[in-house]
């Protein structure tokens, strides 16, 4: 899509940049859920010998959810500062 200044077409550019940020935030939301349950389900089905630490595998699933749930705020900070 060429861009063409005389008829202003930037406001349509930036509300196809929102829907795709809201689309990318809601699917990585959705993973995080799910990645989170997943490591909450694994936790209880195979309970690690060691009570005060949880297998390599849940941490791992736990520590893919906060990744997930730190870039859904990246997002949040790109969608609020192209809003500006």
């Amino acid at each position: 899509m060429i861009l063409d200044v005389r008829r202003s077409e930037m406001p349509y550019i930036m509300s196809d940049v929102v829907i795709a940020g809201t689309t990318i935030k809601a699917a990585l939301s959705e993973i995080a859920k799910q990645t989170n349950g997943l490591a909450v389900g694994l936790q209880n089905a195979a309970p690690s010998a060691n009570l005060t630490i949880p297998n390599d595998s849940i941490q791992y699933l736990f520590a893919i959810s906060d990744c997930l749930v730190h870039a859904i705020e990246e997002c949040d900070k790109l969608l609020d500062a192209g809003s500006s």
